[in-house]
């Protein structure tokens, strides 16, 4: 913008993890301050002074050391941010936050359970706090049965029907993020921007290839919801929600799409998603 200088724009990655912090850490967190704010002891919270008092005992499940460990880390960072930044400020309700950590490992079925059990069952948590889980919805039901507030960010409509099924039982779950579908329709809508506005001119057949898996396919169907022509552009070639979970078949997958006849001539483009 004129009349703005670089100072004036810079962003460090601090001030960015800090922002995530204080959209989804801040709402977690400030969810169990309401939660025991509603139970109240009667203890009066004097503004200012230093947390005191019994910790609130927050378990983090994030996946540490398995196939996606980096991404496990940013979750652990980002919550160990905003529960330091939280203390210094005196703390929630007046009361220190204390940060148990568990690893959830590879975060498969029998990883997320184990985690789970042990934050319930051995860490006697005030709430648990997690990223998102590579299988689908395992520890719902651990959770609900000790009764304890969950915040997750598993972005999948999965865990909302779950939810919607049974909103008496999984009442103190919380998925805070939007779902994977809206991945769907703003890739869609990404596409005909670039193509609309000349990014991508003579752009006009597209494959789109999307992961065999439930998360991949609940993308696609989005996808294939919303407006296929762009204004100025031919419409793109016929979604193919076709290959494989595992990352070491994708080649052979874009093989088949290049060479198939249906995509003649070959497409400008060619795209993959999957989580």
């Amino acid at each position: 913008m004129e009349g703005t200088d670089k100072a004036d724009k810079g962003l460090t990655r601090r001030e960015l993890l800090k922002g995530s912090m204080i959209g989804v850490g801040g709402l977690a967190l400030g969810g169990v301050g309401g939660y025991l704010l509603g139970s109240n002891t009667g203890e009066e919270v004097v503004e200012g002074s230093g947390p005191s008092g019994e910790p609130i005992r927050v378990v983090g499940v994030f996946p540490l050391t398995g196939v996606v460990a980096a991404d496990g880390e940013e979750m652990r960072n980002g919550t160990i941010m905003a529960i330091d930044e939280i203390n210094e400020r005196a703390g929630l309700l007046g009361r220190p936050i204390e940060y148990i950590e568990i690893d959830d490992g590879d975060s498969f079925t029998e990883d997320i359970v184990n985690a789970f059990r042990r934050a319930v069952d051995i860490e006697n948590p005030d709430l648990i706090v997690s990223g998102f889980h590579l299988a689908t919805g395992p520890e719902f039901d651990i959770v609900a049965d000790a009764g304890l507030l969950y915040f997750n960010l598993n972005t999948q409509t999965a865990w909302i029907d779950r939810y919607r099924s049974d909103p008496d039982r999984y009442w103190g779950i919380f998925q805070v993020d939007p779902t994977e579908a809206w991945y769907g329709i703003g890739f869609a809508r990404w596409m005909n921007d670039l193509i609309d506005s000349g990014t991508l001119p003579g752009a006009k057949r597209t494959a789109i290839l999307g992961a065999d898996d439930p998360y991949g396919a609940s993308m696609i169907a989005e996808m294939v919801g919303m407006p296929t022509y762009s204004s100025t552009s031919a419409p793109a070639a016929p979604v193919e929600p076709c290959m494989p979970s595992s990352s070491t078949k994708s080649k052979p997958s874009l093989t088949a799409i290049l060479m198939s006849s249906r995509m003649r001539p070959a497409p400008s483009l060619t795209l993959t998603g999957s989580r």
